[in-house]
């Protein structure tokens, strides 16, 4: 495993294991199918999740799909676990690995420690952390986030070094659809407020988007589809920082809070329950 330790994902590994034999998926059939499940029950999203179930019942049945669900509900709630243990961009590490990542887009992500110290270094200055208000964040973007560990190494760093409240919103946007939804699924359980852009950041003509609201708690529905925020460039007597060279104009008013880092309460038997209940015992999406 590139750039961390297998300790930290040989639980979430194990459990995708069971539905690649289960299956007879490849790995990065399994990583993509486990990707679209968590990212549609952070939306309550019933339709998409009961599609998804629908296929496994028409190409394995119902007890293996039941079983295939309740062990991508174990890989997450052992995903959340080991994201408490770590600072590491853990989905960005298993991508590279078991998800078949393109080289045609050129998809090399930054090592965790780099992604850190680059991090550090999209951050604005002192002043302008101080002077931001929930009306008036400041905005971290990355137009080609992978899975957004550069975003999110921004926020663990703009949380250590901010010395008064703040408020930010962390905008990725990614061509690969993939990768988007790992950035979404990353924004939720590190805290950040944002938002996860699907499309080519050379052409202003977005595909799709959503709002990360961590506020609202895990299975409160955290990620919600919205316009794209569209955003105004700030002139160079405004900012010193290329990095704070935008700032959103539609829908980063309606982050919530000061602090971007909001603590995630993990508990993981009543994650796991409420995921694998998103199915009843016969592989139906519960409405």
């Amino acid at each position: 495993m590139p750039y961390l330790d297998d300790t930290y994902t040989k639980p979430v590994l194990d459990s995708l294991s069971d539905v690649h034999q289960q299956t007879g998926h490849g790995w990065s059939r399994v990583f993509r199918d486990w990707i679209d499940i968590v990212f549609a029950s952070l939306q309550r999203d019933d339709d998409s999740h009961g599609k998804m179930a629908n296929r496994y019942k028409s190409d394995f049945g119902k007890e293996t799909t039941q079983t295939a669900f309740e062990d991508y509900a174990e890989a997450f709630a052992s995903l959340l676990a080991v994201m408490e243990q770590t600072d590491a961009d853990v989905l960005g590490c298993l991508f590279q690995e078991y998800g078949a990542p393109s080289e045609e887009n050129g998809q090399h992500f930054t090592p965790p420690h780099v992604a850190r110290l680059l991090g550090g270094m999209m951050l604005p200055t002192d002043e302008q952390i101080e002077s931001t208000t929930p009306d008036d964040p400041i905005t971290i973007r990355d137009p080609t986030c992978g899975s957004g560990g550069l975003l999110v190494g921004a926020g663990q760093q703009l949380e250590e070094c901010a010395e008064s409240p703040y408020a930010a919103v962390f905008v990725g946007q990614d061509i690969d659809i993939r990768c988007v939804k790992m950035t979404a699924i990353n924004f939720v359980v590190r805290g950040l407020p944002g938002f996860a852009i699907h499309g080519d950041s050379l052409k202003a003509d977005p595909i799709a988007a959503w709002e990360i609201m961590p506020t609202k708690g895990m299975m409160g529905a955290p990620i919600q589809e919205c316009e794209p925020p569209q955003f105004t460039p700030v002139s160079d007597d405004e900012t010193t920082d290329s990095s704070a060279s935008a700032t959103a104009t539609d829908g980063a008013d309606k982050v919530e809070g000061q602090n971007a880092q909001v603590d995630v309460d993990v508990e993981l038997d009543t994650q796991q329950a409420e995921f694998a209940a998103f199915t009843d015992s016969d592989g139906d999406v519960n409405q």
